[in-house]
């Protein structure tokens, strides 16, 4: 299935990309999206977003437009997530 997913601040310039739309098997977490970015960004890019399995104080995940916490939570076709890192 396929997601859009948005940088912005020091995740953009990390991925140098705005937006980007990725192919997820279908039922993947937010995790899991992590996860197949770092694969595409290198291990940096989880280290930036993630510590110790939970979002960095610093980096706001957005799936549709919604806050979220719980990187468990899972993707459906089409979603949007947002990665933002001040």
């Amino acid at each position: 299935m396929q997601v859009k997913v948005k940088f912005y601040g020091s995740l953009r310039k990390l991925t140098r990309a705005k937006e980007i739309n990725v192919e997820v098997p279908e039922g993947s977490s937010v995790m899991e999206l992590i996860t197949h970015l770092s694969d595409i960004y290198g291990e940096e890019f989880e280290r930036e977003v993630i510590d110790k399995g939970k979002i960095k104080r610093l980096v706001r995940i957005a799936l549709n437009e919604e806050d979220i916490e719980d990187l468990s939570e899972k993707l459906e076709e089409g979603d949007e997530v947002s990665f933002t890192s001040r």
